[in-house]
Parts: structure tokens; C-alpha cells; sequence
């Protein structure tokens, strides 16, 4: 896998994967359906005065990699009444609540600045930076928004010392306290409104596959545009990362029964890619053998799943051949199947 196929699925350059990075990247990396978002939490002076025609998703160099294990961040580039300004947003990846978030924002703005003006030439003046936060974590935000209060100072040595602290404030979209009705009333794409459902919904264990008739509009939506099913790919892959309890065949059929085919084997394919992901994994980190035999049942069944789509139902002798095939032999299988023309060539010299 090249360094951009490594990085297009979330995976940083030592090789450690956050299932939500991919799911960022194909949706707010994009300006289209960041702005719907990023409207949603700005104040409505800011987003009355920002020229949002101007609005650009900008490089960044590289954090360290300890600080990206926690988090995906974006930066954007706005004209704000013909000012430049930039707009970092951070999309926590932990799922509690950071005490030091204030200060991670610092480092990080800090950071932008010098990259800014390195790469500038050292231009003046730098632009302001809006910084905001995603939270989607277990329970409701409980920290301070205000970098001063990270140092829970007494009044009286607080006055002495506040000349000499930052004073700055972060915006915070904690999804976690967000009911669903104002999600929904968000004017987002349909892209942008499911991925932000599934952050907020797709770890809970309390999950429940009524969670597609919930969201069923933005579903809709999505699979009925040109490369939807692709977008749509990116949220259940990510569900099926971040929650072991979903039953990936389960998923197929609800799939299937509220938005079709083309859904259900959108499902059949995430789960088919989250084999993939478990069997190199079990290759690179040498999982336990009964780890290892969990993994080649799930690849089991779904090369059932995969052959049923493709050529109907199966006879007993050909399910039973493909229970009693190896590892090898069913990721071999499983290469075949989506381009085989007929049952009988996906077993050929099997």
C-alpha cells in the first residue's frame, strides 16, 4: 500500500489505524460538506461575515505522532470581511472527555502559525485562528472551553498572574448532548449528517439496527447520488470497526429490507474489508490461534454471503467446500468471486 492509499484509510505513517480518521477525511476534507458543519457552530456573527465562497480546506505539516493517535484535525481558510483567517478544527478520537484539550489547542495553533509564516516567507500578520472541537464521546462534555481555567488558580492569584496567561476560548460541538431532532435540523448534506450520526451513535454498544430507520433520509440520499454507495461504504466500515457487538450478516438484511440491494452488498463489502483488515492485522501483531479461527469463521461466512449475491442459493456440497477450506484458500475464493462468471470458476484449481 502506497504512503496516499495509507493515509486515504486512516492509517499514519508508522501504521496505526483510527478507524474514524477515513471517515473524516472523505467527508470534512472536502468544502462542500464541511461548511454545513462548520455553520452549525460558528456564531452567527462569524457566519454572517465569512465569505463562505472563499472557504478551502488547507495542508497541514505533521504532529507528532503521539498527539495524532487522539485526534483528526482539519484546517480551513476563510476571507472574514476581506481578512484571512483560518478555521482548526479538531475531531477528538478519544472517547473522554480531555482536560488538557485547551492545551493540545495551543500547541497546535502555535504550530499552524509557524507553518504559516515558514512557508510565507514570513508574512504580517498571520491570520487569526478559530479553533473548534468535535466531541462524540460516552458522556456529556464537562471541561472548561476556556484555556485560562486549565490552572484552577484561587481569585486572588489569579489577578495577580493574569497578565501573563493566553486567554482564549475554543468552540465545542459535543455531540453527545446533542439530540437527534437538532441534528437533523442542521442543513448539512446528506453525506455530512450520516457520518456525524455515526460518530455519535456507531461505538455504542447500546446500538440497534433501528438506527437505520432513524436515519433512513440521509441513507436515501446518499445511495441515490453518484458515488454514494462509496460514501456509504466509509460510514458502515467504520461502524464495523468501532463496534464488535454489530452482526455483520444482521446488518446486510437491514440493509436490504429498508434500501435495497445495492445497500445490502454495500454491507456485504465492509464487512468483507473489515476481515481483510482483521487477517493482516492477525498477520502483522501474531494473534492467538483461537483469535485466528474467529477471524477465518467470519471470512467463512461472508464468502457464503458473497456467493449467495452473486449465484443464488447454494447446495449443500458446495457450502460444505467452503467450510472445510483453509485460510488461504478462502481469501483466494474471495478474490474470485466478485469477477468469477460462473459458480463453478470461483472453485476452479481451488
Amino acid at each position: 500500500m502506497t504512503k496516499d492509499e495509507k493515509q486515504a484509510n486512516g492509517e499514519t505513517s508508522a501504521g496505526v489505524r483510527h478507524p474514524h480518521d477515513a471517515l473524516i477525511k472523505r467527508s470534512f476534507g472536502d468544502a462542500e460538506h464541511a461548511a454545513g458543519e462548520l455553520k452549525a457552530v460558528l456564531p452567527a456573527s462569524l457566519v454572517s461575515a465569512i465569505d463562505w465562497a472563499t472557504l478551502a480546506v488547507e495542508p497541514q505539516a505533521p504532529i507528532d505522532s503521539h498527539l495524532q493517535l487522539r485526534q483528526m484535525d482539519m484546517l480551513y481558510s476563510v476571507t472574514i470581511k476581506g481578512h484571512p483567517a483560518l478555521l482548526y478544527t479538531v475531531f477528538e478520537a478519544q472517547r473522554t472527555v480531555d482536560k488538557s484539550m485547551s492545551l493540545r489547542l495551543l500547541i497546535y495553533m502555535a504550530r499552524i502559525w509557524d507553518d504559516w509564516m515558514r512557508s510565507r516567507g514570513n508574512e504580517w500578520p498571520p491570520p487569526p485562528i478559530v479553533p473548534l472541537v468535535l466531541y462524540h464521546g460516552e458522556g456529556h462534555w464537562n471541561r472548561s472551553t476556556q484555556f485560562d481555567d486549565l490552572f484552577e488558580l484561587g481569585p486572588e492569584l489569579y489577578a495577580a498572574l493574569k497578565p501573563f496567561i493566553p486567554k482564549f476560548s475554543f468552540l465545542l460541538d459535543d455531540l453527545s448532548s446533542l439530540p437527534d431532532d437538532d441534528l437533523k435540523q442542521r442543513e448539512l448534506t446528506a453525506r455530512a449528517m450520516l457520518v456525524l450520526a455515526a460518530l455519535k451513535h456507531g461505538p455504542s454498544p447500546r446500538m440497534h439496527p433501528d438506527f437505520w430507520v432513524a436515519w433512513q433520509e440521509p441513507v436515501r440520499a446518499l445511495l441515490a447520488q453518484e458515488g454514494g454507495p462509496d460514501e456509504l461504504l466509509t460510514v458502515l466500515w467504520y461502524i464495523l470497526q468501532v463496534n464488535a457487538q454489530i452482526d455483520q450478516e444482521q446488518l446486510g438484511d437491514v440493509m436490504l429490507k429498508h434500501f435495497g440491494p445495492k445497500a445490502e452488498e454495500v454491507a456485504v463489502t465492509a464487512g468483507q474489508r473489515l476481515i481483510q483488515q482483521g487477517r493482516q492485522e492477525g498477520r502483522q501483531e501474531g494473534r492467538q490461534q483461537g483469535r485466528q479461527e474467529g477471524r477465518q469463521e467470519g471470512q467463512t461466512q461472508m464468502l457464503l454471503k458473497l456467493l449467495r449475491l452473486r449465484f443464488g442459493e447454494l447446495s449443500p456440497e458446495i457450502t460444505a467446500r467452503v467450510k472445510a477450506s483453509d485460510e488461504q484458500a478462502l481469501e483466494r475464493l474471495s478474490e474470485r468471486v466478485l469477477s468469477a462468471p460462473t459458480l463453478s470458476s470461483v472453485f476452479d484449481d481451488s
